[in-house]
């Protein structure tokens, strides 16, 4: 996006620095509000996967709107079971995420709806990449609901997010790069600043974002 448009970069960096101060700092902080939560969060979302798609598909932004649809689906899925793991400590110190307000089971049950959602709109637009990683996701999701525990909850939000990411690979195989990079110099500062074995796919009872 870079390479193709400097003045459209520069605009997306600074739209969501914004966007990240609205979500996470004073006055606002949208994170600790569950509405607030789910909007910033799908907007944000919608924006991504918008600059993408307009980037590749020219100035057809209706075109963008649509190809988008699966995906801010999923994403706002995913960031709902996200504040699960957080729920206990997040109820400690007072603040009102969705997990919080309206309980584990129900933010689970909305993810599931949300993926089961973005399935249809994939077969809607015919986009391959999110139906599939989506078709796979769905047990994870299903045995989540079935199970209702920490673990399977966490497992559902690592794996469900690694399986879109494994699908791009083979569209952009640049991707396996960037993400081999972002994934491994996680783990160091991790292991490094707080001596702990994250990012991982291993879910275990002690996992230190399982809320236990």
């Amino acid at each position: 996006a870079l390479v193709l448009n400097k003045g459209i970069f520069t605009w997306f960096i600074l739209i969501f620095f914004v966007w990240g101060w609205i979500y996470s700092l004073p006055p606002f902080s949208m994170k600790d509000k569950p509405l607030g939560g789910i909007i910033t969060n799908s907007i944000a979302g919608l924006l991504l996967f918008l600059f993408g798609w307009w980037v590749q598909a020219g100035n057809d932004i209706l075109q963008a709107l649509q190809i988008s649809i699966p995906y801010v689906l999923g994403w706002t899925g995913i960031s709902l079971l996200t504040t699960i793991p957080d729920e206990a400590g997040d109820k400690a110190d007072n603040k009102v995420t969705i997990a919080v307000v309206h309980g584990i089971e129900r933010t689970q049950d909305w993810a599931y709806l949300l993926v089961i959602l973005s399935l249809f709109a994939a077969v809607m637009t015919r986009d391959w990449l999110i139906g599939v990683s989506g078709l796979i996701s769905l047990p994870l999701h299903y045995r989540m609901i079935r199970s209702r525990t920490p673990e399977s909850t966490l497992l559902t939000i690592r794996l469900g997010v690694s399986f879109l990411s494994f699908a791009l690979f083979v569209v952009y195989p640049i991707y396996l790069g960037l993400c081999f990079l972002t994934f491994f110099g996680a783990k160091w500062y991790y292991l490094k600043r707080f001596n702990l074995n994250y990012p991982t796919w291993k879910v275990n009872r002690h996992d230190p974002h399982s809320g236990e």
